[in-house]
């Protein structure tokens, strides 16, 4: 089982650009590593792995199994994962912290069903993430959750984050962005001030280093979705990329200058026959990473920018 918020028909209201825009980024320093979840060659496991931000010196993280999306702690030592709470059996799922190398495993939740898409806060302090409600019963399934990283404290975010995934949180660890019904909001991380930001089938959505601006994935049609960035705020609507196929789980440069992304063929998880590692930057796109098999979400870390 690997978690996935199942999208309807088109797309944001509002102002968009036709095609891709570059006013919103420039070309920048590229990060210096990447880490992803990815299948072995048999397609019925996945496990998270490390590499170059051109691919090379992949290193296999851990030998526990992996779902979705892994986080980088901002110190750039550890990360966090969903991997089964078990052998994998019975089908739940809890998030674990190792270090970026390899080492112990730390299990840091424990829920009934599962929780998925770890976002490690800024400031260090906590991991948000999608916790499964009902299983593998019909939607609305979810709701948002934090937990201290040292695992000792979990926290609910219960109003308004009902059927809600794949959180961001804000540069200063004070909000979070996810998607929820009727599109992505916004949200105190206390779980207070919630605020429907962009309208329509919008996914994913990642926060600037700079706070100023929210990019999401937006599904245009069954078998193609493109990267659209938003003010925090609310509007300014911007196409970043739009490269044909399918697009999962942007994530910004620690400079802010460009957006990574997967691109993928196939639907499901057993029907995915590539996933490539793309960079958007001034209105061009660079293919980063191939391999032979797909990978799933991915996340980078690597210097920041003076004083950043």
């Amino acid at each position: 089982m690997r978690w996935r918020r199942h999208l309807g028909a088109l797309g944001l209201t509002g102002l968009l650009m036709a095609g891709v825009s570059g006013s919103a980024l420039v070309e920048g320093a590229t990060p210096s590593r990447f880490v992803f979840t990815q299948t072995t060659a048999n397609g019925f496991a996945s496990y998270v792995y490390t590499a170059s931000d051109i691919g090379r010196n992949k290193r296999k993280v851990s030998s526990r199994r992996a779902v979705g999306r892994p986080s980088v702690a901002p110190e750039g030592s550890r990360l966090v994962f969903a991997g089964p709470r078990g052998d994998d059996s019975d089908g739940r799922y809890s998030l674990w912290v190792v270090g970026i190398n390899g080492g112990a495993l730390r299990r840091i939740t424990s829920p009934l069903y599962g929780d998925f898409d770890p976002a490690w806060s800024p400031d260090g302090r906590w991991i948000a993430f999608t916790r499964s409600t009902r299983g593998n019963l019909s939607s609305p399934c979810c709701m948002l959750g934090k937990v201290s990283t040292d695992g000792r404290r979990t926290t609910r975010i219960i109003n308004h984050t009902t059927g809600g995934s794949w959180p961001s949180w804000s540069p200063d660890s004070r909000n979070l962005a996810f998607a929820g019904r009727g599109g992505v909001w916004t949200i105190r991380a206390d779980g207070a001030g919630a605020r429907l930001l962009v309208r329509g089938a919008v996914t994913q959505p990642t926060w600037s280093p700079n706070g100023h601006r929210i990019a999401v994935v937006q599904q245009t049609s069954a078998s193609r979705s493109r990267i659209v960035t938003v003010r925090s705020t609310g509007g300014g609507a911007q196409v970043v990329a739009d490269p044909g196929g399918l697009i999962e789980t942007p994530v910004w440069s620690p400079d802010g200058t460009a957006l990574y992304f997967t691109r993928y063929r196939g639907l499901g998880d057993d029907g995915r026959t590539s996933a490539d590692v793309y960079r958007a930057a001034g209105g061009k796109l660079t293919r980063m990473i191939r391999y032979a098999t797909p990978l799933y979400g991915i996340d980078h870390w690597g210097p920041r920018p003076a004083g950043g």
